[in-house]
């Protein structure tokens, strides 16, 4: 849809609410509502507009995001990056169960919980 088609009144959108809820879901719809030639309010999907409020937020915290976003995208069109290569996940086997790993002050300490005794269980 062009920007003009999703300019509608409040009352348009009081008619079709439900069948503008299922359009929005469609990635990029959205509508302005106006009043009296007014715009009023905007209706996006809540996915969309979740991801609105996030990137919102991650700017907030981080003034320089854009301008780090513009680096590292023009550091990549001139190739200038690494390709990142995992390394390989230790596998647990059957025998590794019951291990527990805590903190302890700074540092962690592991090990297996100690077997009980017959005579302690009654």
């Amino acid at each position: 849809m062009t920007k003009l088609k999703n300019i509608i009144s409040t009352t348009t959108a009081r008619r079709n609410f439900f069948q503008l809820t299922e359009e929005v879901q469609k990635p990029g719809n959205y509508f302005t509502l106006t009043q009296k030639g007014e715009a009023k309010a905007v209706l996006v999907s809540y996915d969309e507009y979740e991801s609105m409020v996030e990137t919102l937020e991650v700017i907030r915290e981080n003034p320089r995001a854009l301008k780090d976003i513009k680096l590292a995208q023009s550091e990549f069109a001139r190739g200038d990056y690494k390709i990142w290569e995992p390394k390989p996940v230790k596998t647990y086997t059957s025998s590794d169960a019951n291990y527990a790993v805590a903190e302890k002050g700074a540092k962690y300490v592991s090990g297996r919980p100690a077997k009980k005794s017959p005579k302690a269980t009654k």
